[in-house]
C-alpha cells in the first residue's frame, strides 16, 4: 500500500512540472525564437536603409526580394513554428538568398551604407547561428525561384495595363522559361545552371520594357521580384553582374 501510495504521489508530482512547464512555454516564448525574430526585423530594417539610401532600379528588385523572403520566414515563424516545413524552407531560402548576394552588395557598396551592410551580414550569421542552419543545403534552389518567375509571368500578362507588346514577348519566353524548369527539376546540376544562365541574359533584354511597370502600383511588386529574382538566379549560376551603375 505505501509503494502504491508512493507511486500516486510520484505521478502527481510528475504531473504538475508538466504543467508549469507547459505553461511556461505559453506564456513565455523560447529565447531561440525570441532572437530569431529580433534577427529577422534587424535584417528588414537594414535592408529599408539600404534601399532609402539610394539605389538603382534594378537593385531595388534584389533588395526587394530580400526583404520579402526575411517576411515570409517571420510570418511563417509566427504562424506555424519554428519546426514546421514551411518555416524551414523559408530559412533556407532565405540563407541562400543571401549567400548568392554578396557580389550584388559589393557592387551596391558605398562609403554611405556600407555600415548597414556589414550590420545585414552579421544580422545573417546570428541567423544561422540561432536557427542552426547553414548554407549548405542548396541542390535544388532554382527550381522554386524559377516556379515564382513563371507565376509573375502569368500576373503580368493577364494585367490590363501591360502592353501588348510586352505580353507577346513574355509569352515567347515561357517556352524558354518552361524548359529551365524542367531542367531545374532534376536538381542544380550544370545542364540546369546552363540553361538558368541562358534565361537570366534573356530576360534582361526586356529590363528596359519591363521597367514601366515600376511605376503603377498594381504592378510595382512584379516588376521587383521578378527583376530580383532574376539577378538572383544569375548570381547563382554566376553570370555577370549587370556594370552599368551603382546608384541611380
Amino acid at each position: 500500500m505505501k509503494t502504491f501510495k508512493m507511486l500516486i504521489s510520484l505521478c502527481l508530482f510528475s504531473l504538475s512540472l508538466s504543467t508549469k512547464a507547459m505553461a511556461q512555454t505559453q506564456t513565455e516564448p523560447p529565447v531561440a525564437s525570441v532572437n530569431v525574430i529580433e534577427n529577422l526585423n534587424k535584417i528588414q530594417k537594414d535592408l529599408d536603409i539600404i534601399y532609402k539610401s539610394g539605389v538603382h532600379l534594378y537593385d531595388q528588385g534584389r533588395l526587394y526580394i530580400l526583404h520579402k523572403s526575411a517576411g515570409d520566414m517571420i510570418n511563417s515563424y509566427n504562424t506555424n513554428g519554428p519546426i514546421h516545413k514551411t518555416t524551414q524552407n523559408a530559412i533556407i531560402n532565405l540563407i541562400i538568398k543571401f549567400r548568392f548576394s554578396s557580389q550584388f552588395f559589393e557592387l551596391i557598396r558605398t562609403e554611405r551604407n556600407e555600415p548597414v551592410i556589414k550590420s545585414l551580414i552579421t544580422s545573417m550569421t546570428n541567423l544561422k547561428r540561432n536557427t542552426g542552419f547553414d548554407d549548405d543545403p542548396y541542390n535544388k534552389i532554382l527550381k522554386p525561384n524559377l516556379d515564382q518567375i513563371a507565376k509573375l509571368f502569368s500576373f503580368i500578362i493577364k494585367e490590363p495595363s501591360v502592353a501588348t507588346e510586352l505580353k507577346n514577348n513574355l509569352n515567347t519566353m515561357r517556352v524558354q522559361l518552361a524548359d529551365v524548369i524542367a531542367k531545374a527539376d532534376q536538381g542544380d546540376r550544370p545542364i540546369a545552371f546552363k540553361a538558368a544562365t541562358d534565361f537570366c541574359k534573356a530576360l534582361r533584354l526586356f529590363y528596359k520594357q519591363l521597367s514601366p511597370l515600376a511605376n503603377q502600383s498594381s504592378t510595382t511588386s512584379y516588376y521587383l521580384e521578378l527583376v530580383g529574382l532574376n539577378e538572383f538566379i544569375g548570381e547563382y549560376s554566376q553570370v555577370e553582374a549587370l556594370q552599368e551603375k551603382k546608384n541611380p
